[in-house]
């Protein structure tokens, strides 16, 4: 059984794969023997344990991940479903973007207020040499789509990259601000799971970051830390957007930590670098080694 953390006043922030399946192939991300095999857990089990810990430590925020959460079928109706019986609980949702378009209006409607795409650079070439498909006009538009459906707080995540976002941050900032982002994040690449194989070759700090970005863009103010980033006000072409640095590598912030992972099989872990993690669920065969795509 994982140490967990002792559940926050409010309850704990608790982060659900329900698929292992990713239709991008991030070389930070996804095994080289491909991801792990197995069914995930169906609705009525997922809503069971999910409730479970609920009731045991408090959930005051349920994130959807995976693989590519959009990948599993009946993802809104799971999302009401445990909206119904967690209203408390805020709903928020991470995607890779490429089915976003023609979702985003339906996991609004489900009850999803807080929405994340993950996109690593703005290069089309460098996409799709990172992602294995050229699909970033995909990304682009599933942003598009989201500012329409009208979400209360859009994020855009970038994992740091030497190779493929160093120089970019600025336009990666300058994509935002075009679709109407709430905040940029730039997120350290953790040396565990696909992430450690290159880790030496890809390491870029959120320091790095801040440096270049105040270099190319207009610093407007610190506005302190905020969960895990440490984030800045900057301005582009007279637009004014939130950044945030998130450093789980340079700036370790496990002492404050609040989250729990289930991840698709049923398995709770109480830390990334942790692969074990707590049976939840009986019967369920193998092991699954929580990879970085479940943080972010």
């Amino acid at each position: 059984m994982p140490r967990l953390p002792a559940p926050p006043q409010r309850g704990v922030y608790l982060r659900v794969s329900v698929t292992d399946r990713c239709d991008l192939r991030c070389r930070y991300c996804v095994p080289e023997r491909g991801c792990a095999g197995g069914a995930p857990l169906g609705d009525d089990a997922l809503v069971a344990v999910v409730e479970g810990i609920a009731e045991a430590v408090g959930a005051r925020k349920i994130r959807f991940t995976g693989g590519e959460p959009l990948l599993r079928p009946g993802l809104t109706a799971l999302i009401r479903a445990l909206g119904a019986r967690l209203p408390a609980a805020e709903l928020a949702l991470t995607t890779n973007g490429t089915r976003l378009a023609r979702h985003a209006r339906a996991l609004r409607a489900a009850g999803i207020r807080a929405l994340n795409v993950s996109l690593d650079t703005p290069d089309p070439a460098r996409f799709a040499a990172l992602t294995g498909r050229a699909a970033l006009d995909d990304v682009l538009a599933g942003l598009r789509a989201a500012r329409a459906a009208g979400f209360e707080r859009l994020k855009l995540n970038a994992v740091l990259l030497r190779s493929r976002n160093q120089g970019l941050l600025a336009e990666l900032v300058r994509v935002g601000i075009e679709h109407g982002v709430h905040e940029v994040r730039f997120i350290e690449l953790m040396p565990i799971g696909p992430g450690a194989r290159i880790h030496a070759e890809e390491w870029f700090s959120a320091e790095q970051a801040l440096a270049e970005l105040k270099r190319a863009l207009h610093h407007l103010d610190h506005l302190g830390q905020e969960g895990t980033a440490d984030r800045h006000l900057f301005q582009l072409d007279g637009e004014a957007i939130a950044v945030g640095l998130i450093a789980p590598v340079s700036c370790s912030f496990c002492a404050g930590c609040d989250r729990l992972r289930l991840d698709a099989r049923g398995r709770l872990h109480a830390c990334l670098r942790e692969s074990a993690g707590a049976e939840l669920v009986a019967g369920l065969p193998g092991d699954k080694t929580v990879e970085q795509s479940v943080m972010l």
